[in-house]
């Protein structure tokens, strides 16, 4: 059995435009970003060495390089999830 190393992190560190543009992502064929969705809770979004991260919303982006960076393989976001203070917070 294989163990991942997942970041939790609330979706409080996300702007609501952003977690608008998950929704979008959770719901296309062929996102920008795969996404699955916690059904109202947030998002699961698995990470790659060379993803491309262009259009990805920049409090996202900042967020997954340093997920990345810490050699994370899954970012889940929950409502529930305590906030980090490495990222902004958002209402």
């Amino acid at each position: 059995m294989r163990q991942v190393k997942m970041m939790e992190i609330s979706t409080s560190n996300l702007k609501e435009e952003t977690r608008n543009w998950l929704d979008e992502q959770v719901d296309k064929r062929n996102s920008e970003l795969i996404t699955y969705s916690k059904e109202s809770y947030g998002y699961f979004i698995p990470l790659f060495d060379e993803m491309e991260l262009d259009s990805v919303p920049n409090d996202l982006r900042k967020i997954i390089d340093y997920a990345i960076s810490n050699s994370f393989e899954w970012v889940m976001f929950d409502c529930d999830a305590e906030e980090s203070q490495l990222f902004e917070v958002f209402e």
